[in-house]
């Protein structure tokens, strides 16, 4: 469901996340005249925009961990 979601928008780099993240939290999103993301979503309330930020702290640091870990793996000779 996620890709026919993402397509509606003009950018191919934002429309995967922002489509992501309005199905996750279950919200319509869109911008006026040009698309809406999960159009049968509810309206976006500040606790979904709070959960988003959670959700989005969650991944970046998760990003991190794995950043690290690749590092670490590389400096004590791993090899892809």
């Amino acid at each position: 469901r996620l890709a026919p979601e993402a397509a509606l928008t003009s950018s191919p780099n934002a429309g995967w996340p922002m489509a992501a993240m309005a199905l996750y939290l279950g919200v319509r999103l869109g911008k006026p005249n040009t698309y809406v993301l999960n159009r049968t979503g509810a309206k976006p309330t500040p606790k979904s925009t709070e959960a988003a930020l959670k959700r989005s702290y969650a991944v970046v640091w998760a990003m991190v961990g794995a950043a690290v870990a690749c590092i670490g793996w590389t400096w004590r000779g791993g090899a892809w």
